[in-house]
């Protein structure tokens, strides 16, 4: 998991298989966890 930021490969063919094997409200959970993750230490960084 500490290692998915060091890829050069974040496009979405990465997490293709995935993505698509999940229903899709998990998906949209995911990809909402993964946006407020964000904004958190976007907020961090601008501090």
């Amino acid at each position: 998991m500490r290692r998915l930021g060091r890829d050069d490969h974040g496009c979405y063919e990465t997490y293709r298989n995935f993505l698509e094997t999940r229903p899709a409200p998990v998906c949209a959970n995911i990809l909402i966890c993964l946006i407020h993750q964000t904004n958190y230490l976007l907020d961090r960084l601008i501090r």
